[in-house]
Formats: structure tokens, C-alpha cells, sequence
């Protein structure tokens, strides 16, 4: 009989492949996927507890958050909201709307005041931003498309686009990734996936808008799969071996089962069909119709079952071989408790420093019901402030564990130079303050019966930072 392993930490990185575990320590069957960003636009003015809500929805970090600009908002006007996402330890995608102008405009020059101010501000506000700019310029509904339009044509879009980012790299505002996005479908004599692509040195990511608008709109809509809105787009753009973003993607509840439809939905984006996509971007509010995930029950819990189908399978890498060592101690060793408290240590046992923005922890437990819960990081060699808490339902419960406290970093956590260690006091609790039975749990560890006996659980983890432990 094999004795299951008490590990209880899983460390991932963003965009890099990682290892799981079972229960008993054996390497679970792998195959061929990778790491899904997740982001929304859910508010005009995202705030952090708007970000924090919208996680709480989801039960999952948001790892991009979508907002729209005009070309008269200045940055000081929305400083505070991305100060509010990147204290989240998340990506702005900033979709820049140059409204009342021709294409031909602005490559002129008619706002380059304006572009190169942006410019300036980015630059020195120093956080990694994608710009979505001229989006869906494959329609006929906006100043800058080219569908059925007398004056922008393909070269004066492509002038335009161009314009901007050779303003921003004058300034050198390298900190930005220029996104070129098309709708999923062309709208409008002109109008074409690529005929306007700016060219490989001036686009980042390319990515796709799509609705499914059932039977909403007088138009004569219908109910669409995934595959049926997303793939003539995703085969036209695929061509450039770009990175590809879905960064507007929402389903109504009319005309058909949207719960059905996440589901499928999320089976094509995982699937080796659509393996250019890196990150999802939900667009999450009542607009021309309800398209927020939880427009019901059952579209919210498919919903989150899609998005989490990512975690579920990873691929296999070589044995865990050291670098980071992660220790572990919990101050609540009581069977039943109003409070968890993990008390965590990670050391740095490489040669190399490790940006601890790229570093996820995760404490596995059951949650015994579906209360509010709240995390408090109480002190940290590196400030609390610095400590994110992310609650997360596991799609599927295995021994031990429904939930898992994820515990990543924000910017202003630096980096763990090499042989440097970081210590984590923390707290887990329900808002009504009823109590976890932690008999059982994955993570609990009721032997270390003394404050400090860092040694009772250890994990060691990869060179790639991307060792996984759960049950």
C-alpha cells in the first residue's frame, strides 16, 4: 500500500506547462494542452472591488481586465482603475476608441499630441499593457472600419495603426503589446480579416470578437456554437503565428441552453482545433442583452466549470529537481475551526532570482459549504499588501479537498534573490464566521503541534517554477 503524499502545494506560471500529482505521489496520465489566461470586461470603470466581486463570481483570479477609452480620455482620468488592476496582480487591456476621425486623420497627424502624451504617461507609469486599438476594424459600425466606408480604406487603417505605435516608440514606451483585433465575422464591402493587417512588426496578439446572439436581434440572428462563430475567423488569422486572444466573448440565454453552450464551448477552446488561443476575455454585462455569466444559475456554474477545464490535465515535466522549497504551518491545528490560518515559507534553494509575480501557491481544504469566505494576509517579510488571496471552487471535489486557496504576488513584491526566503501569515474565514471541519483536509496537518516546525510539510518545487501537488 503506497502512502499518500502530504504535500499540499501547487505552484503554476502563466503560459508554462506544468506537473500533477495524485494523491498517492504517482504522476497522473498526461496530454497535450496549455495554460489559458482568463480575463472580463464587466464595468466601464473597473475598481478593486469590482475586481474583487467579479473574482468572488468566477472563482478564479482574473488575469486580464478589458476596459474602453475614447480619444479624449487622458490617463490621469483612469490612473486610479489601473492602479486598481494591476493591484490585483492583473493585465490591462485598454480597447482605445478614436472616435470623429477618419483613419486618414490620424495618420496625419491630427492627434499626435494626444498619442504621444499616452505615450508618455504609459511609459512612465511602467506596467506591462496591451492596447487593443482600432478594434473590430472588419465591420461597418465604427469611424476607423473599413466595411462600406468612403474614406478609410486598407493602406490609410494600416498608416494609422502604424502612426500610433511608431509615436509610442519614439517616446519608448516598450512596456506596451499592440493588439490588432477583428470581428469574428466581416461586416461590409471592404471589409476582410487580413487586408489590413498592419504588418508582423507592428502587432503583438492578434485577436477575435464573437457573439452568439440567438434569436435576439431583428436582424434575423440565430443560435451559433463556438465553432460556428469563432472558426473562419480563428483559420483566416492563424496564418500569422501570432499569439491569438478571444477578447470579447459572450452567449445570450435566448434561442437556446447558454449553459450548454459554455460547455461546448469551452471543450473547442481546449481542444488542439483552436491551440493558438492563450487567453479568454468575457464580456460580462446587460447590454443589448443579458450576456453576464451569471444571467442564471446554470450558466454561471458552466461557466466556471469552462474556465477552470484548463487546470484539470497538465502535461507531464522531468521529476521536480529543487530551486524553490516551499514550507508550511498551520496555527489552527483544532479539527474544527472558525479560522484557518496558514503560515507559509518559500526559500529560494537555486542560483537564480525568481520574480514572485510569476509564483502561484495553492492550500487545498474543504470549504463544507458554498458561504462567502474571506482571506487576511496579517504579515509578510515582503507586506501584506503584496499578498493576493483568490478563492477557487474545484470543478470536480477529490479527497480532501472542493476548494483552494490561491496565494499569488503583486508587482511590488520583487524578486526572491537566490537563498532568500519569504514568510506568509494568513487567515481564511467565512463572513458569517461558522466553522471548517479540517479533519480530512488535504492540506491540514495536524502532527505540527508547535508554532515554527516548518519541516512537518515540504514541498520542493521545479527549475521552471512549475511543480503541481493535489489531491
Amino acid at each position: 500500500m503506497k502512502r499518500k503524499t502530504k504535500s499540499f502545494l501547487a505552484l503554476s506560471v502563466i503560459l508554462v506547462c506544468s506537473l500533477v500529482l495524485c494523491g498517492n505521489g504517482q504522476k497522473a496520465s498526461a496530454s497535450s494542452t496549455r495554460e489559458i489566461k482568463y480575463g472580463a470586461f464587466f464595468a466601464d470603470q473597473p475598481t478593486t472591488q469590482g475586481i474583487k466581486d467579479f473574482e468572488n463570481l468566477q472563482q478564479k483570479h482574473l488575469d486580464v481586465v478589458n476596459m474602453f477609452i475614447n480619444w479624449k480620455t487622458n490617463f490621469s482620468d483612469i490612473k486610479a482603475n489601473f492602479d486598481a488592476v494591476y493591484g490585483n496582480n492583473s493585465k490591462m487591456s485598454l480597447t482605445w476608441e478614436a472616435w470623429g476621425m477618419s483613419n486618414l486623420d490620424i495618420a496625419n497627424g491630427l492627434k499626435d499630441e494626444y498619442i504621444r502624451q499616452m505615450a508618455q504617461d504609459i511609459k512612465t507609469y511602467n506596467k506591462d499593457i496591451i492596447i487593443r486599438l482600432f478594434h473590430e476594424s472588419n465591420g461597418n459600425w465604427y469611424d476607423w472600419a473599413l466595411g462600406d466606408s468612403k474614406v478609410n480604406t486598407n493602406e490609410t487603417f494600416i498608416a494609422a495603426f502604424r502612426h500610433v505605435v511608431d509615436i509610442f516608440r519614439e517616446v519608448g514606451a516598450s512596456n506596451v503589446k499592440w493588439d490588432f483585433n477583428v470581428n469574428a465575422s466581416s461586416v461590409g464591402k471592404g471589409a476582410s480579416y487580413l487586408g489590413n493587417y498592419p504588418g508582423d512588426d507592428y502587432v503583438d496578439i492578434i485577436s477575435m470578437d464573437g457573439y452568439n446572439w440567438g434569436t435576439t436581434q431583428s436582424w434575423g440572428s440565430t443560435w451559433q456554437s463556438f465553432d460556428e462563430i469563432f472558426s473562419q475567423a480563428y483559420n483566416a488569422v492563424k496564418v500569422k503565428n501570432k499569439p491569438i486572444s478571444i477578447s470579447e466573448f459572450a452567449a445570450t440565454e435566448i434561442g437556446g441552453d447558454k449553459a450548454e453552450w459554455y460547455t461546448d464551448a469551452f471543450n473547442s477552446i481546449n481542444s488542439d482545433k483552436y491551440s493558438l488561443i492563450n487567453t479568454i476575455v468575457t464580456f460580462s454585462i446587460d447590454k443589448e442583452t443579458d450576456w453576464r455569466i451569471n444571467s442564471s444559475e446554470a450558466a454561471l456554474k458552466a461557466y466556471i466549470a469552462g474556465i477552470h477545464m484548463s487546470d484539470s490535465v497538465k502535461p507531464s515535466q522531468p521529476e521536480q529537481s529543487g530551486n524553490l522549497k516551499v514550507q508550511e504551518f498551520n496555527n489552527s491545528l483544532s479539527g474544527t475551526a472558525n479560522t484557518l490560518s496558514p503560515r507559509l515559507k518559500v526559500i529560494n534553494t537555486g542560483n537564480t532570482d525568481i520574480n514572485l509575480s510569476d509564483v502561484k501557491i495553492r492550500y487545498y481544504y474543504t470549504s463544507d459549504n458554498e458561504k462567502e469566505q474571506k482571506f487576511t494576509c496579517d504579515w509578510s517579510s515582503i507586506g501584506a499588501n503584496n499578498v493576493i488571496g483568490t478563492f477557487v471552487k474545484m470543478p470536480e471535489a477529490k479527497s480532501g479537498a472542493d476548494n483552494y486557496l490561491e496565494i499569488s504576488f503583486g508587482n511590488g513584491a520583487g524578486s526572491l534573490g537566490a537563498g532568500q526566503s519569504i514568510e506568509i501569515q494568513s487567515r481564511i474565514n467565512k463572513t458569517d464566521w461558522t466553522n471548517y471541519t479540517q479533519v480530512g483536509d488535504y492540506s491540514f496537518n495536524s502532527t505540527a503541534s508547535t508554532y515554527g516546525d516548518w519541516n512537518k510539510v515540504t514541498t520542493y518545487l521545479s527549475d521552471n517554477l512549475n511543480w503541481g501537488m493535489e489531491p
